[in-house]
């Protein structure tokens, strides 16, 4: 299954009935191997099983954590996996570099790791639209914060105890409404706490000089 929320709908939630109700995968996508990353040829879908454990077993898994799935992530409304396009881009051939500048690196350097795409929250909050007005992001803000309150929060914290992270990246995007500390609070306050953790710009950002990961 692609995640612990057996009742929930997106619609329903949202209140929006043309909203696409296919959450998008988790997915595991490379390799951090002695500080360098390595993406997959093909990315490989995390499958949640019901003892709360996962398929494919990972290897010392390192888990990133985005925003939510918007347009590139779906292609007529079957998703295809977290950070598409340019994103996915960004990520590959900036990560190796900004993880040297994050204090999580020492520790990181000494395993080889699996590194796993999570939205935070799996539903397409953007409706598929484009973000390049205030109106559409606010939507989108707004119905990621449906989502995360009626559950997702929950949801968040299963998935990523299955996947038994040896660190966590929170990469997901601010926003005008403070989403990635909301991610932030739910971590810090679940039995997620104790893990390696660390917060960042989301990787759309990744072009510019001020992009980081702490």
């Amino acid at each position: 299954m692609v995640n612990y929320l057996s009742e929930f709908s997106f619609q329903k939630v949202i209140g929006r009935l043309e909203a696409n109700n296919n959450p998008c995968q988790d997915q595991k996508v490379g390799v951090l191997e002695k500080g360098v990353f390595r993406s997959d040829e093909a990315r490989t879908d995390i499958d949640y099983l019901n003892n709360n454990t996962i398929n494919p077993i990972l290897i010392n898994p390192i888990v990133i954590i985005l925003e939510s799935p918007h347009k590139k992530e779906f292609i007529n409304n079957a998703p295809q996996g977290p950070a598409q396009g340019p994103t996915g881009r960004l990520f590959e051939i900036k990560f190796t570099a900004l993880m040297k500048q994050s204090h999580l690196h020492d520790n990181l350097l000494r395993v080889s790791s699996d590194v796993v795409f999570v939205n935070a929250v799996q539903f397409q909050c953007s409706l598929g639209k484009s973000l390049n007005n205030t109106e559409a992001k606010k939507t989108k803000e707004n119905n990621w914060i449906k989502c995360f309150e009626a559950g997702g929060s929950e949801d968040l914290v299963y998935r990523i105890t299955a996947i038994n992270p040896i660190a966590i990246l929170n990469l997901c995007t601010r926003g005008n409404m403070g989403l990635q500390r909301r991610v932030d609070c739910c971590l810090k306050a679940s039995t997620l706490r104790s893990i390696d953790y660390t917060c960042g710009l989301h990787p759309s950002t990744w072009n510019f000089s001020f992009a980081h990961i702490n």
